[in-house]
């Protein structure tokens, strides 16, 4: 009785890995990355969207009394002396803020909680004609 069984494993180990290569893709069973294995003969489907990054944030010039109340305060915090001449908000939900003081301009980008991303100065800043 062993020798039948260790014989019939060699059979289906020979013939596991005899198969052509043409035949391949008929006998495998492609598995999205999106798939999960629950049991051994369950798939359940995970319909997560897809995000891709944005390449470039859109900003849409807003009037100064629309940013937000934590945006100005953090504003305020950090560049003492400053007013805000001139806002926008963009497609990220993130504010760029020119802002000036005497005659010095900054700009300068918040998220929508106050929290500072970036500063520019004027000289940093690229012109698109």
């Amino acid at each position: 009785m062993k020798t039948i069984v260790k014989s019939a494993l060699v059979a289906l180990t020979v013939s596991v890995f005899a198969i052509p290569a043409s035949a391949v893709e008929c006998v495998a069973a492609p598995v999205s990355v999106q798939d999960t294995i629950v049991k051994k003969d369950t798939v359940v489907k995970e319909d997560t969207p897809m995000f891709f990054a944005q390449s470039e944030v859109v900003y849409t010039k807003i009037e100064v009394s629309e940013v937000p109340a934590q945006v100005s305060e953090a504003v305020a915090a950090k560049y003492e002396g400053y007013t805000i001449a001139e806002a926008a908000k963009g497609s990220d939900n993130s504010y760029k803020l020119v802002i000036k003081k005497e005659e010095a301009s900054l700009t300068v980008y918040f998220d929508e909680n106050g929290g500072f991303l970036k500063e520019e100065t004027p000289a940093e800043e690229t012109v698109v004609a």
